[in-house]
């Protein structure tokens, strides 16, 4: 998988991931769900999908004023730089 285009997705707040099944690949939102996921075998094809659904999700923000991000986009560990869920999605005791 070519660095450059990893890097491309990366910069639109996307992941590039191998599936494990042959040459299959999945295009998703930074920390997003099954759901938003997108399957491909071909690396243009990778690549395309990402720009759209950036596209699609800056102008879901357009829309609707506030910025569309997941729930582990919002809130960073500060000791680890991992991302942590937000408050309100964890489970209350």
């Amino acid at each position: 998988m070519p660095t450059t285009l990893k890097a491309t997705l990366r910069a639109l707040r996307l992941t590039l991931r191998r599936t494990g099944y042959g040459p299959e690949l999945r295009v998703n939102f930074r920390g997003g769900r099954e759901a938003t996921a997108c399957y491909t075998d071909a690396l243009d094809d990778a690549l395309g999908t990402g720009r759209e659904m950036a596209r699609q999700r800056d102008a879901a923000t357009a829309a609707t004023g506030r910025p569309v991000v997941s729930q582990f986009e919002r809130r960073r560990s500060t000791r680890s730089g991992r991302l942590l869920p937000s408050a309100s999605w964890r489970r209350k005791q």
